[in-house]
């Protein structure tokens, strides 16, 4: 079973193992077309996972870290990005997968002008995107298959009406964690905490008051003290003149 943006490119094989491996085995699939590239079955999805793999002549080889079904794919689909407005981008593929989404003024790859919303299909433009300028969303798949979405921003598209408090990322975490937040139009005081489960305060991020836009703190596991936190589920909250908000995040040493 393909998906509509995948192409199969021969049989599927099913590996297994007859003894326990010490080591990790190579698996060549051949191959006449020079832009197959292995796929593993997962089964939990209902779908092929790119695995990718190392391309020769007449050949893909991969190294199997999994047993069971392979395949070679071919992906001619570039991946989709739409506008939903309000500077949120979404970048979709069925194929082998998005591997990267950047933003271009010029020409000229701009460096921190994307962040991933809690939706990993969904990024916003952050404000270190000039504004009332037309730039180039680019989403790139591991494929190599290339979008490019023309936009025209204004200031208004980058502000948000209301403040925002983002999932941390990467979560679980070790030994650091980003938190995402968006400050109102309005701007304000934010004090941002960190709480273990039993509901101790254990850090204070930020205690200032914040102009409008996006904004990203991180947290790199240390208490007040400068102690490194055990392994656990912590909350961390946002105090501003709108509420209180609050998220969990997990530390995994």
């Amino acid at each position: 079973m393909a998906t509509i943006e995948l192409e199969a490119v021969g049989s599927a094989y099913r590996v297994h193992a007859t003894a326990i491996l010490r080591s990790t085995p190579n698996l060549t699939l051949r191959t006449a077309d020079p832009r197959a590239l292995a796929y593993r079955w997962d089964a939990t999805a209902q779908r092929w996972q790119f695995v990718g793999g190392h391309l020769t002549t007449g050949a893909v080889t991969i190294e199997l870290r999994q047993l069971g079904r392979y395949a070679l794919f071919t992906d001619r689909t570039a991946p989709t990005v739409a506008d939903d407005g309000n500077g949120r981008l979404r970048v979709t593929d069925a194929g082998s997968g998005v591997a990267e989404v950047d933003v271009l003024v010029g020409g000229i790859p701009l460096s921190g002008a994307l962040e991933r919303d809690d939706d990993g299909m969904v990024f916003r433009l952050t404000d270190l995107v000039p504004t009332d300028a037309t730039l180039d969303v680019r989403a790139v798949d591991r494929a190599g298959n290339v979008s490019t979405l023309r936009l025209s921003v204004a200031v208004a598209d980058l502000l948000p009406t209301a403040f925002q408090l983002g999932q941390n990322y990467p979560n679980p975490f070790n030994p650091e964690t980003t938190i995402p937040l968006r400050v109102s139009t309005v701007g304000g005081p934010l004090r941002l905490e960190v709480f273990n489960a039993a509901g101790q305060r254990i850090r204070t991020l930020v205690d200032e008051v914040l102009p409008a836009g996006q904004r990203s703190v991180s947290w790199d596991g240390r208490d007040s003290d400068g102690r490194f936190v055990s392994s656990g589920t912590y909350i961390y909250r946002a105090i501003t003149d709108a509420g209180v908000h609050t998220r969990r995040m997990t530390l995994l040493r």
